[in-house]
């Protein structure tokens, strides 16, 4: 991105980011790492077995908003990295492999979703970090994007790509 001639963005533009997002950033990828490495995504194999016994529409609209719900205490970087081997490590002996997939894929897109709080993605923290925009502001209005994005999904990964796994 900062390639002369070629990079959209010029090492100037990088100074106007604020340190506390950068500091956002690595925490995320520290979490994610500290988790990954002490195998803690087997602890959510029992609340996967749990809901597992429900229809799969019903099933990732619980993991959706599992997602929704957990991006707005930790970064959308750490959350994705943690969640996606705990679907795969949990949901092994109740969904076969293409489903597990699509589980996986339409979680992964639902962490882009969250629009309700600064930490949930970065650009939400950009934004805010500019001070034009409240917190009950982003919560109510990113509150509806997240819902209609969740349902969205859901439909077009169970008509589209479920054909595909």
């Amino acid at each position: 991105m900062f390639v002369p001639k070629i990079g959209c963005l010029r090492w100037e533009d990088s100074k106007a980011i604020p340190i506390e997002v950068m500091f956002l950033f690595g925490a995320g990828f520290c979490i994610a790492m500290a988790i990954a490495k002490m195998h803690l995504g087997d602890a959510f194999k029992p609340i996967f077995e749990y809901f597992g016994t429900l229809p799969i529409l019903i099933f990732l609209l619980c993991v959706c908003l599992l997602v929704l719900c957990l991006t707005m205490f930790i970064s959308s970087t750490a959350l994705i990295a943690i969640l996606l081997s705990a679907i795969f490590a949990s949901t092994k002996d109740f969904l076969d492999v293409p489903m597990r997939s699509l589980v996986m894929l339409i979680a992964t897109i639902c962490v882009g979703f969250s629009f309700m709080f600064p930490i949930s993605t970065p650009p939400n923290a950009i934004v805010f970090s500019k001070g034009g925009v409240k917190i009950w502001d982003m919560f109510r209005f990113g509150f509806l994007l997240s819902m209609a994005g969740i349902v969205l999904i859901i439909i077009f990964g169970m008509l589209y790509w479920r054909w595909f796994f």
